[in-house]
Order: C-alpha cells, then structure tokens, then sequence
C-alpha cells in the first residue's frame, strides 16, 4: 500500500490479489494533516488489508470444508451462459448477493435448507447495499427482484443436476414496488429532443445525428453503434405482410428500414467487425431479427450521410468485403463519451437530464398509441407481451392527465 497528494488530499492505493491497483475509498478514512500521520495512517490502513484478507482466507476455507460451492458454481455458470448468453455475467453479479448471504452471513452450506431462510434473506435485502464501492447505495426492488431469480435459478439447476432435491420458488417482490418502471416524467417530448438535438449539433455534430437516430428508431445504445451498411435498406421491406402491418398501425410513406440482426462487440485487429446476439435473444438467427422503418425526412438524411461517407471506404475495401465492417458510429461513439456529451446538453438548455435510454421508452410509448401494438412493438423493438403492456398503461395514464381541464378563475365565479 502507498499514498500519494492529488488536489491537495492524501489519497491510499493497494495491489489486489488480481495485481490490480485500487483506490482506498476516501470515506473510509479521516485526511491526516502532514505526511508523518498519512504514513502513520498507512499503516493502520495495512493492517485492516490483511486483516480483511486473512478474513476472506478463512470463508474461502469454510467454503471448501463444508461444501466445493465452486464446483456447484461452476456448473451452474456454464448453464446460464447457455440460456443467457449475452447477459449472463450480469446475472452472475446479482447471484453474488446470494452467495454472500446464504454462505458468509447465514453459513449454511446445505441447498435444502435454504428454503428455509427464505423470509429472513428477503428481509436481508430490503436493507442491503450495493456492491459497487462507489455508489453504496441501497438497492432497488428491481435489483432484489434480479437476484431472487438467479436464487430460483441456481436451485432448478442444482435440482436438475441431483446436487439437491426439487426446491420451492422464494416469491419476488411485489410489481408495484419496482422502481423501474418509466413514468411520463422519463418520456422524452418532441420539443425537448429538438432542443437537445440543436444543443448537441453545436457541441459534436456526429453525437447529434447518434441522438436523432436513438429518438426515432428506439433502439438501443449500443444497437445504434452497430448500424452499417449491411443493415440499412431503401424504401419498404419487400415482405408485404410486413408493409400491410406498418400501415394497419398508421406507419406509411417509408422512406427505408432497418434490419437489426445483432449488435456489436469490437473490432479485431483485422478490421473485421465481432457481433454477438440481441439482448435476451440465444443466437445470431434471420428469425430474432428486428424491422425499424424509418419515415422521419432528417433521420432518413442522416442514414444516407453515414452511407455516402462509406462509399470509397467500401470500394477501397479498408475493413474486408463484409457490409457489416462498415459501421456509422462505432469507431466514433462509445457510451462514455456521448452521455457525457448529452449531459452537457441539457445543462446548456437547463432541461433535466434524461439518459439515453429514455428516448427507447418514449418510442414504446408512442407505439403503445397505434393500433396492432404488440405485433409492432415486437418487430421494431424487440419486445414481449409484457413489456409492451406496461407501456399501454403508461400510455393510458398519459392520456388521463392529458383529459384534466386547465385551471380558470372564471369558472369559480
């Protein structure tokens, strides 16, 4: 461990045991006034490492005396990574919180006893705090509700696999707890999108045509970072099925459309482009695809902008034969920098920010108006039949404050 002043404060580093450096959070510690009590605190400091290590060592040790949960771990990885394979290491995260609490806090090694902790480890939750060193904050009823999952799952699978008998299910929280359902407050309005458009046109033109395609599409972030040449066509889908339903929902005069079959990873050092599957889709298949027609004159614009810019690119074949090397915003957007640069926006417009992820929420709202929504919210954005109904009732909602009188004097004379 060592120290070192940046803007006038001591701040403590140490090597993990991955030989990564990592920051002392500062809330941890008071500010010593001259560098003999900073060393001296470098010390107390040390003591608590090893102290938190040697602690670590031993629940590693009672792990392995009483049941290999690694093994079990193991096995249990390999079957979510099969099931969900682009979010699983996510869900990974949330079954951490199971494994704290169930081996380090209860210590109970036994899988068919933990159906017997059940109420105690949901009354854990209601007052646990997140994992993430920077934030600690509590976590939301959609986080706990995330982890209770991956606890039934890795009891079905354990079942399944003969490492304990069939358990019951431990009941989630109830759906209006959650607090990640959007409100009108997270819908995006049209006068607001132009604002912010013209704001970000000023500060980077690029991030400004990225904003105008999320707003319109309804795509997500890293979908939109994806798009190339290989995914972009001019005029109406040729499956008429398809072109009679945009129309039926009141979708006509279609400029072109997308074809989203995946989403991007990186780029190899070949040039090449690496996809893996939409979100919550098992494989990269013609059946998982999503149609997004696009009827908006600027956005359609912006598309054909991207196109042109990568004519010679293409013809000079810098990235190989492949369409979909051609990407209009991956080498030039990552998520970083556009939030960045979008909250920058807002706080020049002096509107409250909203994530990017709020413009997907406003065109869900916005299908939940037209007729034939699910069909149409599953096609352009990949949806179930539940998501969508939570955006009919937001829809609903909407529409009965909208029904509210405004406010006269007169009427109270």
């Amino acid at each position: 461990m060592y120290w070192r002043k940046e803007s006038n404060k001591y701040i403590y580093r140490y090597r993990d045991e991955a030989g990564k450096h990592r920051r002392v959070p500062i809330k941890e510690y008071v500010q010593p006034e001259d560098d003999k009590a900073a060393d001296r605190l470098k010390g107390i400091l040390e003591a608590r490492f090893d102290e938190k290590k040697t602690r670590i060592k031993e629940q590693k040790a009672w792990h392995e005396k009483y049941y290999n949960f690694k093994a079990l771990v193991a096995v249990f990885d390999e079957e979510r990574k099969k099931q969900a394979p682009n979010s699983w290491k996510s869900k990974r995260s949330w079954f951490n919180y199971v494994l704290n609490y169930y081996l380090n806090i209860k210590q109970v090694p036994n899988l068919n006893e933990w159906k017997f902790h059940f109420e105690d480890f949901r009354d854990w939750l209601i007052t646990a705090k997140s994992e993430n060193f920077r934030t600690k904050k509590s976590l939301s009823y959609a986080s706990k509700n995330h982890i209770i999952n991956e606890l039934n799952c890795f009891l079905k699978i354990m079942a399944k696999k003969h490492k304990c008998d069939p358990q019951p299910k431990m009941e989630s929280f109830d759906s209006n707890l959650v607090d990640n359902f959007r409100d009108a407050e997270s819908i995006v309005t049209d006068d607001e999108a132009t604002k912010i458009f013209n704001e970000l046109k000023k500060l980077n033109k690029d991030f400004a045509g990225f904003y105008y395609i999320l707003k319109e599409t309804g795509m997500r972030l890293n979908e939109v970072r994806g798009l190339s040449l290989g995914d972009v066509r001019s005029g109406p889908p040729p499956e008429k099925a398809m072109v009679k339903l945009f129309a039926a929902g009141g979708i006509t005069k279609i400029k072109g459309y997308i074809v989203l079959k995946h989403q991007p990873v990186e780029r190899l050092d070949s040039g090449e482009m690496k996809y893996k599957p939409l979100k919550s889709k098992p494989k990269i298949a013609n059946k998982y695809n999503r149609y997004i027609p696009i009827i908006d004159k600027r956005a359609w614009d912006i598309l054909k902008n991207k196109i042109q810019n990568l004519k010679d690119p293409y013809k000079n074949r810098v990235y190989g034969e492949k369409l979909t090397n051609y990407c209009f915003w991956f080498d030039s957007v990552n998520k970083n920098k556009f939030s960045s640069v979008l909250r920058k926006a807002y706080a020049n417009t002096g509107i409250d920010y909203k994530s990017p992820h709020c413009l997907r929420h406003s065109k869900s709202t916005y299908l939940a108006s037209l007729d034939f929504t699910e069909q149409l919210s599953k096609m352009i954005l990949g949806h179930t039949s539940k998501t969508t109904q939570r955006y009919i009732h937001l829809k609903d909602m909407m529409e009965k404050t909208e029904k509210v009188g405004e406010f006269s004097f007169d009427d109270f004379e």
